[in-house]
């Protein structure tokens, strides 16, 4: 099932979503999986005589064989890796990341790791278009393939935006949720509970 969606995207007649060498101008993905202990320490990816290239060898290619297939196969002029690789006591790729530079200005980058939360997503954003793929590697639901796609989309009206907020109450109550949103990103365990205001919670939708 491996890639099973990119290849059900080139199926698609996605001419209302250019992807070509003309119009992408950048293509973002990523391949994570938080790996157990088991994987970290005896997995063959993880091993430098067995293979050496770690999260690299193992998911970075399947981001880079999207990012082709999104530049219409066109090879990068230039490639530049992120700085500071995680890597295991072996010297193995555990985390890695790298920017992709083509002659006419597209660029693409991809992030791959073995140290966090399942991530398989895929973007290529368009002058006139912006699908996105949640599952390019392994698809959610075996027998179905989806996307999200927006096309020559944009502000309607910005000031609309603003006067949403102008419920205060509702403003500070959305804030006050913000250190357990982080929290819970970085799955760390709170040191201090920060309630949300009850005063704030009974009147803000009202």
């Amino acid at each position: 099932m491996e890639h099973s969606i990119l290849q059900f995207f080139i199926s698609l007649d996605f001419k209302k979503y250019p992807l070509n060498e003309k119009t992408t101008s950048k293509i973002h993905t990523c391949f994570t999986f938080g790996a157990d202990a088991d994987f970290l320490k005896n997995d063959i990816c993880v091993k430098p005589d067995l293979d050496a290239l770690g999260s690299l060898g193992d998911e970075g290619w399947y981001c880079v064989r999207g990012i082709l297939w999104a530049a219409n196969y066109e090879l990068p002029k230039t490639v530049i890796a992120s700085r500071e690789p995680v890597l295991n006591d072996a010297g193995v790729i555990m985390v890695v990341g790298a920017s992709l530079h083509w002659e006419d200005g597209k660029v693409a980058t991809f992030y791959c790791s073995f140290l966090s939360n399942l991530t398989m997503d895929i973007t290529a954003i368009g002058t006139k278009g912006t699908p996105h793929v949640h599952d390019f590697i392994i698809p959610h639901e075996e027998k179905e393939a989806s996307f999200y796609a927006s096309s020559n989309s944009g502000f309607d009206d910005l000031v609309a935006f603003i006067v949403y907020f102008k419920n205060v109450k509702l403003l500070e109550l959305l804030s006050s949720l913000i250190p357990f949103l982080i929290l819970f990103a970085l799955s760390i365990e709170p040191l201090m509970v920060y309630p949300a205001p009850s005063h704030l919670v009974s009147s803000a939708f009202t």
